[in-house]
């Protein structure tokens, strides 16, 4: 049976064998994924290289797929992985089995079409 969240008090006789079997239950779902996406301060008219990563911080191996989406001032060029699809300024890219504390990265390149400088943080 499962218990509460409490403190139990458990009596115990010299002259018996006791077994005290415990266990854990996840309070919310064991799936958990996050994604970041980084990249150095960039000037406008120079393509600048992106990284997505998808990082595993649950307890179950997962596989999906990853998106970012850009806006229209951006340009993509390229990327270490063919994404899945590039429409309507977002690009999907697909990842493989990822092992609990385990992470994939991608890295996208792209061209900021402004002609005024600018930075991102």
């Amino acid at each position: 049976s499962i218990t509460t969240s409490a403190s139990y008090n458990i009596t115990y006789f010299a002259d018996s064998i006791y077994s005290l079997d415990f266990g854990l239950r996840f309070g919310g779902s064991p799936a958990a994924l996050r994604t970041l996406l980084n990249s150095g301060t960039i000037l406008c008219g120079l393509e600048h290289d992106f990284w997505l990563t998808i990082l595993n911080d649950g307890c179950l191996p997962l596989a999906g797929e990853g998106c970012v989406t850009f806006p229209e001032e951006m340009a993509f060029i390229e990327s270490d992985a063919a994404p899945l699809s590039n429409e309507d300024n977002t690009l999907v890219f697909a990842f493989d089995t990822l092992q609990p504390g385990s992470s994939q990265r991608y890295r996208i390149r792209f061209r900021l079409k402004w002609s005024s400088p600018t930075g991102l943080s």
